[in-house]
């Protein structure tokens, strides 16, 4: 099933080709009330039934997915597929090298949620080999297209969407 619940793209709207809900997405409590309605019929319906979280902004897909993720099964691609994957492939390129997760130090081109996504799974391989969450998150960092995101320019930028700056913030310098 697919839920489209607009978008507040102007350009998007106006596009002729554009596919989807031409009208503005409702406000965060009204359409998280909505998935809640949602989420709760389909699991009367179709109890145990898996739902993909797939293409949501980055601070409703952090949001949605720790919302539901110890309610019902449940998943996002963007954050948890992408990260699994990755990470694989750098723990076999380490596995060639000779070097260990705990060793490495990650930037990442990007803050959206499939870089928060691998970033904590990052975290968590990392204290597989022994290394404490904090120390870690030390050895990472999220640079965009505004620069090093430090934690004063997302408490200013983001402050409105909290979860992201969050999910964000834990991998930020003090700049």
């Amino acid at each position: 099933m697919y839920l489209d619940a607009g978008t507040n793209n102007e350009t998007y709207v106006r596009d002729p080709l554009y596919v989807g809900l031409r009208q503005h997405r409702p406000p965060t409590e009204e359409l998280y009330a909505f998935v809640d309605e949602f989420v709760d019929a389909v699991q009367e319906v179709f109890p145990n039934c898996c739902i993909h979280f797939e293409d949501w902004t980055g601070s409703d897909a952090i949001a949605l997915l720790a919302r539901y993720r110890n309610k019902v099964s449940c998943y996002n691609d963007d954050i948890q597929g992408t990260g699994g994957v990755t990470l694989a492939g750098l723990i076999n390129g380490l596995k060639i090298t000779g070097g260990q997760l705990r060793e490495q130090r990650v930037l990442f081109l990007g803050a959206g949620s499939a870089a928060i996504g691998l970033a904590n799974l990052i975290v968590s391989a990392m204290g597989q080999e022994g290394l404490a969450p904090d120390v870690a998150r030390q050895q990472i960092r999220m640079f965009d297209t505004k620069g090093v995101c430090g934690e004063f320019r997302f408490r200013r930028e983001l402050g409105s969407e909290i979860s992201r700056y969050n999910a964000v913030a834990k991998y930020t310098t003090q700049v």
